[in-house]
């Protein structure tokens, strides 16, 4: 989705950071999602929203801010737009998984918090959720699908979170 400077982004955003409560959303709203936003991103959003102290400002007037175009600064949103939405999707199935209305076998593989390559990979290999990864060994991820060991820990390590395992060779 590409935000143009108009409120709707903004709204959107506003309502993932508090969970659809109806107010303004707070700098620590904002923080939960940190870590998943670069510096460039998390200030866009910060002066965008207005959570730096200020009025919220327009998309041109911050990129003026953190010294780049409108162009750029427009990226920098959608980006961070984006990846707060995937967080936002994630947290929710997370939650529905734990409150046992999402079974871990049908845990969508773009939920699975493991770099975007390797989630690339997946998609284009046909794997779809958690349980399509668990279906398979370790040794035919390495072979067939030509994942590195580094990748394989990371999916090992997710598939953990989620309660499931590899099969066994």
């Amino acid at each position: 989705m590409v935000l143009k400077e108009n409120n709707k982004g903004v709204e959107e955003i506003s309502e993932i950071l508090t969970n659809g409560e109806n107010r303004v959303p707070l700098k620590e709203d904002l923080d939960r999602f940190r870590n998943v936003l670069s510096q460039r991103e998390y200030q866009v959003l910060t002066g965008r929203l207005g959570l730096n102290g200020n009025h919220p400002l327009s998309g041109a007037q911050v990129a003026r801010n953190i010294g780049t175009d409108s162009g750029y600064g427009y990226y920098c949103m959608n980006q961070a737009y984006s990846k707060l939405k995937r967080q936002h999707e994630t947290s929710c199935l997370m939650e529905k998984y734990r409150q046992g209305m999402l079974e871990a076998e049908n845990f969508p593989i773009t939920n699975i918090d493991i770099p975007n390559n390797i989630r690339a990979r997946l998609q284009t290999e046909g794997y779809k959720t958690a349980g399509d990864i668990a279906k398979h060994t370790s040794r035919e991820l390495l072979r067939k699908d030509k994942f590195g060991p580094t990748a394989l820990k990371k999916i090992e390590h997710e598939l953990s979170k989620l309660g499931l395992n590899l099969k066994q060779q």
